[in-house]
């Protein structure tokens, strides 16, 4: 019966991830934010933070943050615990946010202070709430911000690429994903 439903979820347009849960497998560096110049650690210190939003009641059904890593030239690749998600539908939307830590805050503190910020401006236009949660970060710096519905999920590569420039530094960071 299952083969049928996903079947028809995805012959008539519909992705096959609805229905299903989704796990974060690993963060790929193909190139550091902080590799070049005098004034750099030649060392990415990386967190990630990523839920899932329940749009239909506008409730946080799930959020999660890692630990924060270290990735250099020697160890550019983060394989992360069994961090599943709830069963995904067509009313959830998943962000993925990409942190480069530059302070001493704990990963529960930046994550309790862009949980706050995101809970205040998730529903607004996606620059803004960007904007606010980059700005809410102070001297960490976001690299990379992900938010999509679950139908738009599936039809986005796997990986997720965050690339860009930060500071005259480009970098370039894959994340894998998987469903169950």
């Amino acid at each position: 019966m299952k083969f049928i439903f996903t079947f028809l979820l995805t012959a008539f347009g519909l992705p096959a991830i609805l229905g299903q849960g989704m796990a974060i497998d690993r963060l790929s560096a193909l190139n550091l934010e902080e590799d070049k110049g005098h004034l750099t650690t030649m060392n990415d210190e990386l967190m990630l933070i990523w839920g899932v939003v329940d749009m239909t009641n506008d409730t946080l059904v799930f959020w999660q943050y890692s630990e924060i890593y270290e990735v250099n030239d020697s160890i550019n690749e983060v394989f992360f615990k069994s961090y599943m998600t709830p069963k995904l539908d067509s009313n959830s939307y998943m962000f993925f946010a990409l942190i480069e830590i530059d302070d001493a805050q704990t990963s529960v503190a930046i994550s309790d202070g862009f949980q706050l910020e995101f809970m205040h401006y998730y529903a607004h236009p996606y620059n803004l709430l960007k904007e606010q949660l980059r700005l809410k970060l102070k001297d960490n710096d976001l690299l990379g911000f992900v938010y999509v519905n679950a139908i738009g999920l599936a039809k986005i590569d796997n990986p997720i690429r965050f690339k860009g420039m930060h500071l005259f530094n480009r970098f370039e960071y894959e994340l894998y994903l998987s469903f169950y």
